[in-house]
């Protein structure tokens, strides 16, 4: 699975905060796994789910290359499939949100589309893992993203902090950074655009990634 920017932005942009236990759902290549072993605690310990087996084994050939091999558990297994009874203070999923019928080549097919992990059927399953304080953050496109938040409402999940992305300074935002937590509170919301009119990327997103990105 390629690094694309809405995995790139979406690990910078998560807090990791105090949070123990982080539970990555749909990894691929295991991109949002480890960019957050590189910046919560030593002591955070993560779980990430990938259903694709080719993925999950390059994703734990990667954990392995990696300074943070201690920190991350790869398991191949759907979300779904997950024991109830795991608890994690702190959720992510870069989600498949292609509808069926638009085609990929298929070694892509499964994260690009909703088919095998529905909207409705992420916002149940993290209302079942979440601990009563926890966060669940996502990556969406802007539709996407209010139809999250409807369907996590009725699970008492409201969206408390939000990112509106732009790919081009002055282009409508085509993508939105969202995290979510259990009772209706307050909505914090930001503007970032990825590359000024000049195609030169934005002071705020060399910022915001340029601890994952050398030449940044």
């Amino acid at each position: 699975m390629k690094v694309g920017t809405d995995g790139i932005l979406l690990g910078s942009w998560v807090e990791t905060g105090a949070a123990e236990q982080i539970l990555d759902i749909g990894t691929g290549s295991g991109l949002l796994a480890l960019m957050l072993a590189q910046k919560s605690r030593s002591s955070s310990r993560i779980t990430a789910v990938e259903i694709d087996n080719k993925a999950a084994q390059q994703a734990q050939d990667n954990v392995k290359r990696s300074p943070w091999s201690d920190k991350i558990r790869i398991l191949c297994q759907p979300v779904q499939a997950m024991d109830s009874q795991s608890q994690f203070d702190l959720i992510v999923s870069n989600p498949p949100y292609y509808k069926a019928g638009q085609q990929f080549d298929p070694a892509r097919e499964t994260a690009r589309h909703d088919g095998a992990l529905t909207l409705p059927q992420l916002a149940q399953r993290v209302s079942q893992l979440l601990t009563p304080n926890g966060r669940f953050c996502c990556v969406l496109p802007v539709d996407g993203a209010e139809v999250l938040s409807k369907v996590f409402k009725g699970f008492g999940i409201w969206p408390d902090r939000q990112c509106l992305v732009s790919t081009v300074e002055g282009k409508p935002p085509s993508r939105v950074l969202l995290q979510f937590a259990r009772g209706q509170q307050h909505m914090a919301s930001e503007f970032l655009f990825i590359r000024d009119q000049q195609g030169c990327y934005s002071d705020l997103y060399r910022q915001l990634c340029q601890a994952y990105y050398l030449n940044f």
